[in-house]
């Protein structure tokens, strides 16, 4: 049997911009009050199927936001399909902090690589501690697309990844590297079946991609 495509896709930004509740409703449908701190880097996997009915495993690396981490993490780059830039809509250090993210997803990873930002948080809007459209105009600055997401209600979360997965279905790891992806990420397997205005304007920028 042929394995699965797999895709990475790597999650970057400041602690407690909700990158782990982001990636542990994609991956088990669940939110979870107050998550510890991400140290280091962690992995689950999902397979999914694509609209022409392909199937691929979708890697999902979860970062950690600290700083003396950052040259550590931004190795990780390097065979990524896909980077998700997340800040927190009530925390304007953590949108500062996602643009540098951004600066070095640019540099490092692969010219083909889709670069997303995700404004998280989206349920507690009423406490958002900037104007709601400086991420929006950030990313349509940097040719990137963008994306409002809330974990806890899930909103946006499967067209994020779902979106994803259509736009770098065709990107392949490089096959010095492939190996070592599969291994790291089937560290915490965990598949299971299947996979508003921001979510449908986001999928039609993703699908035509960035320069």
């Amino acid at each position: 049997m042929m394995d699965l495509e797999i895709l990475k896709f790597i999650l970057v930004g400041c602690s407690g911009s909700g990158k782990t509740s982001i990636i542990h409703r994609f991956i088990y449908n669940t939110f979870k009050e107050g998550e510890d701190a991400t140290i280091g880097l962690s992995t689950a996997v999902k397979e999914v199927t694509l609209n022409n009915g392909t199937n691929v495993k979708i890697c999902v690396w979860d970062t950690t936001g600290q700083e003396n981490y950052r040259s550590i993490v931004g190795q990780y780059f390097r065979d990524a399909s896909a980077v998700i830039a997340v800040y927190d809509i009530t925390d304007r250090e953590s949108f500062k902090r996602m643009t540098e993210w951004v600066r070095d997803a640019k540099e490092l990873a692969p010219s083909d690589a889709a670069i997303v930002v995700v404004a998280n948080k989206a349920d507690i809007s009423e406490n958002q501690d900037f104007d709601s459209q400086e991420g929006r105009k950030y990313a349509a600055q940097e040719k990137l697309a963008f994306m409002t997401t809330s974990a806890k209600i899930n909103v946006g979360i499967n067209e994020l990844f779902s979106s994803l997965a259509e736009k770098t279905g065709g990107f392949v790891l490089r096959t010095s590297l492939r190996h070592v992806a599969t291994e790291e990420c089937h560290k915490y397997l965990a598949i299971s079946e299947g996979v508003a205005g921001d979510q449908e304007e986001f999928m039609l920028l993703v699908l035509k991609g960035h320069s």
